[in-house]
């Protein structure tokens, strides 16, 4: 019965320095964790942050900044959509022009030629509505 007991009592020794050693690696990881995201933390023994205010403040900073972001990604997002409307309507524009513009149906001394003629017209009504 002795013996059992020596060797409950060096089992429960044995699991608690392990726990002891498990729990110091954990804590020791969460604290680099937090000091690496900006949390906060313990470095070295000495607290990196104060208060639970302190904590409750970050974290509404952080809110706070997350919402006008995420409304700042809205509003350009809502900008990129109007601009690509733009540019389709300018683009079934240029479409739409270029075949004029660019291989025109009639030579230009054809244009010349009607454009003289519309001004003459042009002139001619001026003249019957001076009259």
């Amino acid at each position: 019965v002795l013996g059992m007991l020596e060797v409950i009592a060096s089992d429960f020794a044995r699991l608690e320095s392990e726990t002891t050693a498990d729990e110091e690696a954990a804590s020791t990881a969460y604290n680099k964790f937090m000091l690496e995201s900006g949390g906060c933390g313990y470095h070295k023994g000495a607290e990196v942050c104060g208060s639970i205010a302190d904590k409750t403040d970050l974290i509404k900073k952080k809110t706070k900044l997350s919402k006008k972001q995420s409304s700042e990604k809205h509003k350009t997002e809502k900008d990129l959509q109007d601009t690509q409307g733009e540019l389709a309507a300018a683009q079934e524009t240029h479409d739409k022009l270029q075949p004029a513009c660019v291989t025109p149906d009639v030579s230009v001394e054809e244009r010349v030629q009607k454009r003289e003629e519309e001004i003459e017209s042009l002139q001619q009504a001026l003249e019957i509505l001076e009259g």
